[in-house]
């Protein structure tokens, strides 16, 4: 699916949608660094 469906599906804008899914990226990346799952060992 691509971003422009997605925003449309949830009645957002693309800025919108795609502020949520680095938000979501950059929580996922301090989650798995925080446990050790984390490839990146920055």
């Amino acid at each position: 699916m691509s971003n422009i469906d997605a925003a449309a599906l949830m009645g957002i804008t693309v800025d919108a949608l795609e502020s949520l899914l680095a938000r979501a990226r950059r929580n996922l990346r301090a989650q798995l660094a925080g446990s050790g799952l984390s490839k990146d060992k920055s």
